[in-house]
């Protein structure tokens, strides 16, 4: 009896040692199916693989792709590939893919403005010299008009900093744009680098946009292959070449160079992941800082304003999000499935559970977490949670996975891998996609405001004043709003003839056009909060004028004439609450938006306006009160007043 026992005793224990590691330390392989990989073809040429990267091609690839059509192809054909791609074998398949041959040489040369300044004033120390002390001295210049307190203590600081040729490089192009005339040296770029800059704009007013990726082999991961290389630095050059253009009187270039970055921007957003399409919303925000009626020795024509919202109505349709959203899904999924055939299993496992802290692990959560990269894990359930997260992320009663608290759910393999997949949750788009969506919400924001400030201007050419906030009756009382007034140059001409000017906007006639909702002044942001807590605001605005006695809006009912304020005044902003659209008498007042008590939004971190200039903005929540007087009573010296 006892040998039994013995023997059974035994049995246990070996079963245990031999079961323990296995049940621990084993991973349970993928299998390729709808419900793990999502996809089940096209797969890698062994066939063991989904190949993500392939079949992000077939989703990408228009047509055009090899043809003049392609915007991208014209570019590289002129200044040739990305400057990150240097490997040959990589460099003939990107020439490839865009039909051009292996062995094609680049016609034009392109720098950006920084990078071209500091390698001339390194080259040449004399220079560097010269537009260092022209720096110090309109930098002077510039603090002692401002007449500030503290101007003697800013001059000494500057005239005592020690500046590379680095340093005066990103002044220059930065922070000297209204002075660029000044400095010989950006002349010399803008009358170099305008070919490269024309041809870009050529490019981004072709049918389609498309740039390819190349990798290695298609054990590659996705995430090492090359997406949207140097179209920062495009923009960048754009945005330089406006402010020369703008100083210089060219107020047509201005114009084009301004459609120019946000046509590259939205072509940009649409090349598929959420990079690119963040990318692409930043460019077009430089866009819309251009501001092409800044300067007033050569403010726009009604015809240079009438093309410019022309142009801004044909601008490409905005990247699809839905897009974004699947092809940021192949990105984990060819990650997760990169890591069975890597050295490095173990750090990325570490990695994924590490990102959601944001912080640096301690010790004891370093041990904890290489702990957790050891152990085995089932695949096919960690990805089958993870797909199922995203097929069900936009449902109203989803609610985000968290980690369980009982360590014991360690000990099982199924109950681990979930825990994975929701680790997994950190590395996808999921964890913070509204502030993703937001971005694009507050970058339209900025683009409605940009059509109502030339809409006002376009209104100040044609009547000789800026729109009256409200026109007023024979006894004064308020009769509509400024936004009616604006309908026939938004598009809405049909809508305009309709309303009966002569009679109070709640007049029995007038009424049956309130619940009339224009895109155009309402923000994205608050039209998405609205909908999701199942709120109305058909017919309603939260755009407003400023109303006071500084403001280029009064409460007389007269319009005020746009020479008596700076360009960088403010013609519009938001405010918290939501108005009817035709109510004239709904607008901020100069106490209150000077306050910062009433102008408000559901951007992060400030509020939206749209200036004199033609430039929509965002102004940081955080200015300075003096700062922000000066922008609202048009005395700025420029969008800061720095």
């Amino acid at each position: 009896m006892k040998f039994f026992t013995y023997l059974l005793i035994t049995i246990c224990v070996v079963s245990l040692i031999v079961f323990i590691p296995f049940m621990l330390f084993t991973d349970v392989p993928l299998r390729i199916s709808t419900e793990t990989t999502c996809l089940t073809e096209p797969l890698t040429a062994d066939g063991k693989r989904v190949d993500y990267f392939r079949a992000i091609e077939l989703r990408r690839y228009p047509p055009e792709m090899q043809t003049e059509d392609n915007g991208y192809r014209l570019i590289v054909q002129a200044l040739g590939p990305p400057s990150e791609l240097t490997d040959p074998g990589l460099l003939k398949q990107y020439y490839e893919k865009l039909g051009l041959p292996p062995t094609h040489v680049p016609t034009t040369p392109y720098i950006g403005a920084f990078a071209y300044l500091k390698n001339h004033f390194t080259a040449n120390p004399d220079e560097f010299e010269k537009a260092k002390a022209l720096y110090r001295e309109l930098k002077i210049a510039e603090i002692q008009a401002e007449a500030a307190p503290d101007r003697a203590n800013r001059i000494a600081e500057l005239e005592n900093r020690e500046f590379d040729q680095g340093n005066i490089a990103i002044e220059i192009t930065e922070y000297q744009r209204k002075n660029y005339t000044k400095y010989p040296i950006m002349t010399r770029w803008v009358t170099e680098v305008t070919p490269a800059l024309d041809t870009i704009a050529e490019a981004v007013r072709k049918p389609v946009y498309a740039v390819p990726i190349v990798r290695f082999s298609d054990r590659q991961s996705l995430v090492e292959t090359l997406v949207a290389p140097d179209m920062y630095s495009f923009a960048q050059s754009l945005q330089s070449r406006a402010s020369y253009r703008l100083e210089t009187g060219d107020i047509d270039g201005v114009i084009d160079d301004a459609v120019s970055l946000r046509r590259l921007g939205r072509f940009v957003g649409k090349q598929g992941t959420l990079t690119a399409s963040l990318v692409g919303i930043a460019i077009e925000g430089m866009g819309y800082t251009v501001g092409p009626n800044e300067n007033p020795e050569f403010p726009m024509s009604a015809e240079q304003i009438r093309r410019f919202l022309q142009e801004l109505d044909a601008l490409p349709e905005k990247y699809d999000l839905t897009e974004v959203f699947e092809i940021e899904r192949f990105f984990i999924l060819d990650t997760i499935q990169s890591i069975f055939d890597s050295s490095g299993r173990r750090e990325n496992i570490v990695a994924f559970f590490e990102a959601p802290s944001w912080t640096t692990p301690s010790w004891f959560e370093q041990i904890y977490y290489e702990g957790l990269g050891c152990l085995g894990y089932n695949w096919n359930i960690v990805l089958k949670d993870f797909n199922w997260e995203y097929d069900h992320f936009f449902d109203p009663t989803y609610v985000f996975p968290i980690h369980s608290k009982n360590p014991l759910v360690w000990l099982g393999t199924n109950a681990r891998s979930r825990e994975l997949a929701i680790a997994l949750r950190s590395w996808s788009p999921l964890e913070n996609w509204q502030n993703y969506t937001e971005a694009g919400r507050r970058s339209d924001c900025l683009s409605n405001m940009q059509r109502i400030v030339l809409a006002m201007l376009l209104y100040e050419r044609e009547h000789g004043t800026l729109p009256p906030a409200f026109t007023v009756d024979t006894t004064g009382k308020p009769l509509h709003s400024w936004r009616v007034l604006l309908l026939p140059y938004l598009g809405e001409q049909e809508l305009y003839e309709k309303i009966r000017l002569d009679e109070p906007w709640d007049s029995e006639h007038n009424k049956q056009f309130h619940d009339t909702t224009l895109a155009v002044y309402q923000c994205p942001s608050v039209v998405k909060e609205s909908e999701t807590l199942g709120v109305t605001i058909a017919g309603q605005t939260n755009y407003t004028v400023l109303v006071g006695d500084d403001t280029p809006f009064g409460l007389d009912g007269n319009g005020r004439s746009a020479q008596d304020f700076s360009p960088y005044t403010i013609l519009l902003t938001e405010q918290r609450d939501f108005k009817p659209w035709m109510q004239p008498d709904a607008e901020v007042s100069q106490a209150d938006a000077e306050s910062f008590t009433t102008i408000d939004s559901l951007h992060y971190g400030g509020i939206n306006y749209g200036s004199l200039s033609g430039a929509s903005r965002f102004l940081q929540n955080t200015i300075q009160r003096d700062r922000l007087q000066k922008l609202i009573r048009g005395t700025a010296k420029d969008y800061t007043n720095r």
